[in-house]
């Protein structure tokens, strides 16, 4: 019975190992303001989802001529910036891959 501890140890190894979520797979995206009004929302669903999610910015806002980064989980993503004029600017389909990096300028609606 020597082994019997170290079975017992490599036991709750994998048994901790079975229950540890696996790691987050993320991108980021990098936000440039190229319009004229101050972005104050940045909202995120995922892709065909009805309902927007919590703001993004990682600041109050973003004002024009400024930009940030956030990080995303993988994914396809719709994206919609709201200025202080109440423009809903609007990035459909974005795909942020594992380890990527992707530039969204933000522009005034035509």
């Amino acid at each position: 019975m020597r082994f019997a501890p170290r079975l017992t140890l490599l036991a709750a190894v994998l048994a901790l190992a079975a229950f540890t979520p696996a790691p987050q797979r993320a991108g980021t995206i990098n936000l440039t303001n190229g319009s004229s009004s101050t972005v104050v929302y940045l909202y995120a669903s995922v892709c065909e989802q009805d309902t927007w999610g919590d703001d993004l910015l990682p600041s109050d806002v973003l004002e024009p001529g400024s930009g940030a980064t956030i990080t995303m989980d993988a994914g396809c993503w719709d994206l919609k910036a709201v200025t202080d004029s109440e423009q809903e600017l609007m990035h459909f389909g974005v795909e942020v891959e594992d380890g990527g990096e992707l530039d969204w300028t933000i522009e005034d609606a035509e």
